[in-house]
């Protein structure tokens, strides 16, 4: 008890002293100002991921939207090109994919090739292997972008920064079926993608979707 009643003496006597309590609102004060500066310095880092994203910053909108499952919301998607027109295989072209949660990156895989499957793809295992090996697991708000060079070079950006690259014109062309197949199970999605905004099939140079059906192993 006598314990006690010191410490409420001495506590009592710390904030009865000016030079203390001036001491102790000026140490508040610091530790609160550095939270500040972090929290600062977490949204400043984030915005300069962004910035970073070289392919979104040359490219123009052509549409976007959001997928979902069911009651989830899984993530936002947004299409790119060069003069915010979409072509069917005409680079460059992005799609970038904002999470609205997290994902094992397992997940996205299987979730790939499932999607291929329904449109008849059968992809070489070599793309899988590539997809396992580039592919993070993503938690929500991170951002995955698939930019296709003009020479049909599919790169991936995590959060603003390359991670990865496949050089395979096929595979980009695949990739991208996904989301802008005619056939493909989001249709409603691809919609707004392409946002209405297709040049004629006279002003474009490839043909649309030139898929083959099954791909095998070289």
């Amino acid at each position: 008890m006598r314990f006690s009643c010191h410490r409420a003496s001495y506590y009592s006597r710390f904030y009865r002293s000016p030079n203390r309590g001036r001491l102790y609102f000026s140490t508040l004060s610091s530790a609160l100002f550095a939270i500040v500066l972090l929290c600062f310095a977490k949204h400043s880092i984030a915005s300069e991921n962004q910035v970073e994203s070289k392919p979104l910053q040359e490219l123009s909108l052509i549409g976007q939207g959001e997928m979902h499952w069911m009651a989830w919301h899984l993530y936002d998607a947004r299409l790119y090109s060069a003069d915010g027109y979409y072509r069917p295989q005409g680079y460059p072209l992005a799609l970038a994919i904002s999470y609205a949660r997290a994902i094992d990156k397992k997940h996205l895989v299987s979730a790939t090739t499932k999607a291929w499957s329904r449109l008849h793809i059968d992809p070489p295992s070599r793309w899988v292997q590539r997809l396992s090996n580039i592919w993070p697991s993503v938690n929500k708000s991170d951002e995955l972008v698939f930019y296709v060079t003009t020479a049909g070079i599919g790169q991936f950006y995590y959060n603003g920064d390359l991670i990865g690259e496949i050089d395979d014109s096929e595979f980009s062309a695949a990739f991208l079926a996904i989301w802008l197949h005619p056939e493909t199970s989001g249709k409603s999605l691809r919609a707004k993608l392409i946002g209405g905004r297709v040049l004629p099939r006279s002003q474009q140079t490839a043909e649309p979707w030139g898929l083959k059906e099954e791909t095998h192993d070289k």
